[in-house]
């Protein structure tokens, strides 16, 4: 019995300490100006555009030559 106490204990030091850690994270982070966030939007489609690109040609590879 002693011995779930203790790791109760300690998991709820742990929780508590992630806390504090993610509320430094929030106080140095800051929100991003516009033309920051537009970069980030487009970087976030560009990226979304060339994955799915490339999936759909794979895809489409694999099923012209496997299900012939």
């Amino acid at each position: 019995m002693d011995v779930k106490l203790k790791s109760f204990s300690y998991y709820i030091n742990k929780i508590v300490e992630m806390i504090y850690e993610w509320r430094s994270i929030l106080a140095k982070a800051s929100k991003p100006s516009p033309e920051e966030f537009n970069a980030i939007i487009k970087v976030v489609f560009l990226s979304m555009a060339v994955i799915g690109t490339l999936s759909y040609l794979i895809k489409a590879t694999a099923v012209m030559f496997l299900f012939k």
